[in-house]
């Protein structure tokens, strides 16, 4: 009686691969720091250079690099640099893994292998509805709080700023979902077969990626644990991407004309973490009810079971003696020819004369 082999799901593709070895994936992500620690470096450098050269000043260079703790929506320079900085984290991950594992690398972004381009358009729709709504209701309460709007002066700056948001912030957000939930679910879950420790594993790191107070961080935390949960349960990173594009993209616009502080600048407390957690639940049930309902591949087939590896041969075949040999005779080595039974070598046959003399005890036929 045979029992069907269980599907694999997202955070287990690595595991469960016909090419699966250990020390890939965990090769991969060192290869991966060490390439994004690199370009990181290179991109300061050039960063720093350009603020001296422009400014003739190492001071201004002191300043630049106490603003990109934050996220300076006023400055598109700063702005674009924090960004890309973000945006290379997804190349630097997807080489390595490319390299090393080639066949695998398509498989980080979804069971299927590939961006399923539909579907995320679909879940962006529905994190707009569900993410807007949460956003547009917190607004609403902070301006009834304060008494009033109070709005940032529109100049040519900020039509820059809407189109540096609209260009750089899908990308930003896609490269920390496929960094985050694609790579890092797949290289804790290599190891463990429960979703419980790849799903906190990724969280703690994604939220301690952002420099935020105590509650700020609770925010990014649960958005995390709601982001790492919709990978695995549809199968792939387009609802995670979605809902990160949306919430970033809302975010920065409404940063740029004032009306709120995006940056993590503000003191944020417990109420104000509310409207994102009711909003991550509310998406989590509507984007798992429409995986349902148009029926989303979630997981992948069992793949074939990896063949047998050839037995090597022994070193040393021992050959068994052959049947002539006596009990107890050691067999001959190994690769030589088996040896005959020893026999005295044959007498020479020498032609006498017929005038030759006799010896006793000599029988002779005319031949000796």
């Amino acid at each position: 009686m045979t029992s069907e082999r269980p599907r694999t799901r997202f955070h287990r593709l690595a595991r469960e691969s016909t090419t699966f070895e250990h020390w890939r994936l965990p090769v991969a992500a060192v290869l991966a720091a060490v390439t994004y620690g690199i370009v990181s470096v290179a991109l300061a450098m050039v960063l720093i250079l350009g603020v001296a050269l422009d400014s003739g000043s190492l001071d201004a260079v002191d300043a630049v690099m106490e603003r990109l703790a934050g996220i300076d929506l006023g400055d598109p320079g700063l702005f674009a640099f924090l960004m890309v900085s973000v945006i290379v984290m997804a190349p630097s991950a997807w080489l390595p893994v490319r390299i090393l594992w080639r066949e695998h690398a398509r498989y980080l972004l979804s069971v299927e292998g590939r961006l399923r381009w539909g579907w995320m358009m679909r879940c962006a729709g529905l994190s707009l509805l569900v993410i807007g709504a949460a956003i547009a209701i917190a607004v609403a309460a902070g301006v009834a709080d304060s008494g009033g709007v109070e709005w940032t002066p529109f100049t040519a700056r900020s039509a820059l700023m809407i189109a540096l948001v609209l260009l750089l912030t899908p990308l930003q957000s896609a490269a920390e979902e496929y960094v985050f939930r694609g790579a890092g679910l797949q290289l804790v879950g290599s190891w463990v077969r429960s979703p419980v420790l790849p799903i906190i594993a990724t969280t703690l790191v994604f939220a301690a990626g952002h420099l935020y107070q105590f509650w700020g961080l609770v925010d990014v935390a649960l958005f995390g644990l709601a982001a790492a949960w919709l990978t695995i349960r549809t199968g792939g990173l387009e609802a995670a991407i979605a809902a990160h594009v949306v919430n970033n993209v809302l975010l920065f616009l409404l940063g740029v004309v004032g009306l709120i502080d995006p940056t993590g600048g503000e003191a944020v407390g417990a109420l104000d973490v509310l409207p994102t957690a009711v909003s991550m639940v509310v998406l989590v049930f509507v984007v798992t009810w429409q995986a349902e309902r148009v029926g989303l591949v979630t997981t992948r087939a069992p793949q074939p079971l990896r063949p047998a590896q050839p037995v090597p041969p022994p070193a040393f075949r021992p050959v068994p003696p052959p049947a002539w040999m006596p009990p107890g005779h050691l067999p001959p080595p190994a690769g030589f020819p088996p040896q005959q039974p020893w026999a005295a070598p044959p007498r020479p046959r020498v032609h006498v004369p017929p005038n030759a003399p006799e010896y006793p005890g000599e029988l002779t036929d005319g031949w000796r």
